[in-house]
């Protein structure tokens, strides 16, 4: 992999982008794998998490299965006349000067506009209707871009998000403050983590190891029959996510997992809630595992049990918060927050591997399912030149 090519892509200021004569601008890109990452302000920002998922031909017409856009995962095409479309109907008029039209993409059945100039970026405006709790009020597209503003009416209010990041037909796409955020929903597919289990030796048997991606997130299970054994799940970043080379990056979790492992339980070696380790990191070399005699170690320095290493720290317990009682033991939403306290140092290619996972004290079964993990990823130094527009980095060989 060689240099990072830096081209400045959008702004919210007319560019000149779209040249008489040239192609009409794409304000949707529709590729599997595009996403788009968008934010409100303030101390406990929500996120819009746009993601093209899959795409199937039908009728010689290409569908592509979207995700956050709309209320629930539909899926779209978009038209040579810029008219994004789905099976139930029109979706968008990304045109700039198209006819108003109506519209249900908030869920709510809506009357659109789009603004008439400049081509960048495309406005399109919304009007109440019934909708005044739950409708659109405005959206913002930047040619090659994609959405990078969508303001939402609500009972609080006008809610706006902006985009942070956005990955756009393999390319990174950065926001001023050059923040990376990862949001893997693992609902909707494995998102790159790799499973993995360390900390047990090949003598042993009855591991009953699981890592399996579902509906209900990535479920990963083990017997703990070492005293502390690993489960982990681990991505690669590089620079097609917006890395240097030779940087220094400090990176946070944000993880929402399932746990049937109430708090206060006693168990065999430690409690199966208390005494299993919820851990988070990254490092610059990939965490892989290898043999010591008849142990299978890893890599990575992730400490032992309720101790953190320099790879990664512990984020909490996986104990969901419920009380000790009877056998039936349901799983519980719990969501964990995490900074690493040590900042990752990538490669001389840009890149660095993200690793979380629990180390078990409980020698029993554990089980739980990891829903989702947002990972936000910032130099170490405030990033110089911040000309407020966003910046698409691709890699270049």
């Amino acid at each position: 992999m060689g240099f990072v090519n830096r081209i400045i892509v959008a702004s919210f200021l007319a560019s000149g982008i779209a040249a008489s004569g040239a192609a009409p601008p794409d304000y949707f890109p529709l590729q599997v794998g595009n996403q788009w990452v968008l934010q409100t302000g303030g101390s406990n920002p929500e996120l819009l998490n746009i993601e093209v998922l899959r795409s199937r031909v039908d009728a010689e017409r290409t569908w592509f299965l979207v995700s956050g856009y709309t209320a629930e995962p539909q899926w779209v095409r978009q038209n040579a006349g810029g008219e994004l479309r789905s099976w139930q109907g029109l979706l968008a008029r990304l045109t700039p000067g198209a006819p108003g039209y109506r519209t249900r993409l908030s869920g709510c059945h809506q009357s659109a506009l789009p603004s008439i100039g400049p081509a960048n970026p495309l406005v399109i405006f919304y009007a109440p209707d019934n909708c005044r709790d739950v409708g659109l009020l405005r959206e913002t597209y930047t040619p090659g871009v994609g959405l990078t503003h969508r303001a939402i009416t609500t009972f609080r209010g006008e809610l706006a998000f902006d985009l942070v990041y956005a990955k756009v037909n393999g390319k990174s796409v950065l926001a001023p403050s050059k923040e990376i955020v990862s949001v893997s929903d693992f609902k909707t597919g494995s998102k790159g983590w790799l499973p993995g289990f360390a900390d047990y030796s090949l003598k042993t048997d009855d591991l009953q190891m699981v890592a399996q991606q579902g509906r209900e997130g990535y479920y990963l299970q083990s017997m703990n029959r070492s005293d502390d054994l690993f489960m982990l799940l681990k991505k690669h970043l590089g620079p097609e996510d917006g890395l240097e080379p030779d940087h220094d990056y400090r990176v946070a979790f944000d993880i929402a997992f399932l746990s049937n492992a109430p708090t206060g339980c006693v168990g065999i070696g430690g409690s199966p809630g208390d005494g299993v380790y919820l851990k988070a990191g990254a490092t610059a070399d990939e965490p892989v595992t290898h043999l010591n005699g008849s142990e299978v170690r890893l890599t990575a320095d992730k400490g032992q049990q309720s101790f953190g290493g320099r790879d990664a720290g512990v984020v909490g317990t996986i104990a969901n918060g419920t009380e000790c009682t009877g056998l039936d033991h349901p799983y519980v939403r719990v969501r964990k927050q995490y900074a690493h306290p040590t900042p990752v140092h990538t490669d001389h290619r840009g890149a660095l591997w993200l690793l979380l996972g629990t180390d078990s004290a409980f020698e029993g079964r554990t089980g739980l399912y990891i829903e989702s993990v947002t990972v936000r990823v910032n130099a170490a130094t405030s990033p110089a030149g911040s000309e407020g527009r966003f910046r698409v980095e691709a890699a270049v060989d």
